[in-house]
């Protein structure tokens, strides 16, 4: 399920621009989060806006990342996403 395209200021001066889907448990569990978008979206702006370069540069800080989104997300999904995907993840 597409979350959407986020472009954050990062903590220190660096911006990120990253495109996100989620994996969610089935059909149903989609439907209902598709009615939460709003939600999501917040969750994911915050989580990036309060994150610094450093936190997005390497393969096991964007892994530590995904944890942390998963978690948030699941805060308002009921812990019906499974998995968060970067289709995009550009940083400068």
């Amino acid at each position: 399920m597409p979350i959407g395209e986020f472009t954050v200021n990062l903590q220190g001066g660096a911006f990120l621009k990253t495109t996100i889907t989620v994996e969610v448990t089935d059909a149903k569990a989609e439907a209902l989060l598709k009615e939460e978008d709003a939600f999501l979206k917040d969750r994911v702006n915050t989580v990036l806006a309060n994150k610094s370069l450093i936190d997005v540069q390497t393969p096991a800080a964007r892994e530590k990342l995904r944890a942390e989104l998963i978690h948030k997300l699941n805060e308002v999904a009921n812990n019906q996403i499974t998995d968060v995907l970067f289709l995009s993840l550009v940083y400068q």
